[in-house]
């Protein structure tokens, strides 16, 4: 119904995205865990992304590029 919502659920997903690379691994691509500490009102959130460069999902366009990589799970066809 609203945005804030939206990124409530956002989170929820995405930290059983990451729970789920935690416990079995990246499957063909490298995954990277990110951080936000300015979301959801400061209270942080974490998000999975295949690519490197920050694209954040609960700032969008107005913040981008705010967050840094803190895992990453090495895919097992990777070289």
């Amino acid at each position: 119904p609203d945005i804030e919502s939206s990124r409530t659920a956002f989170r929820a997903l995405s930290e059983s995205v990451v729970a789920t690379a935690k416990q079995f691994g990246a499957s063909d691509k490298t995954l990277y865990v990110f951080h936000c500490a300015m979301a959801l009102n400061n209270t942080g959130a974490d998000w999975v992304q295949a690519e490197k460069k920050t694209k954040n999902p609960y700032f969008g366009k107005a913040m981008l590029a705010c967050g840094k990589i803190t895992e990453t799970f090495i895919g097992e066809n990777v070289k």
